[in-house]
């Protein structure tokens, strides 16, 4: 169950990774059609591609997890965990099987 979970939680993160790479890709024509001048512009595109970054990788990350548990599968459950670590600069899964 658990496995499906994090597949499903990392279809999720893919989508939100395609909104917000849509919106960073606006705000790179918004920069580019300032003539490279407007800094706001260019902070805006550079910090959403950043976010689209990070959600690419915890989607990628997420969904790789959720597949190995469900095909390797265990009897026991109550052996198995999973946790998703979120700092200021950093994204960790960590998985015990």
């Amino acid at each position: 169950m658990g496995g499906f979970v994090l597949m499903g939680v990392g279809a999720i993160a893919g989508g939100a990774a395609i909104g917000v790479g849509v919106q960073a890709l606006a705000a790179r024509d918004d920069y580019d059609a300032s003539g490279n001048r407007d800094a706001d512009a260019r902070s805006k595109a550079a910090s959403l591609r950043t976010v689209t970054n990070v959600l690419w990788a915890g989607a990628g990350a997420l969904a790789i997890a959720g597949t190995v548990m469900v095909i390797v599968g265990w009897e026991d459950e109550g052996d198995a965990s999973v946790s998703l670590e979120i700092g200021p600069a950093s994204l960790g899964l960590r998985g015990r099987f």
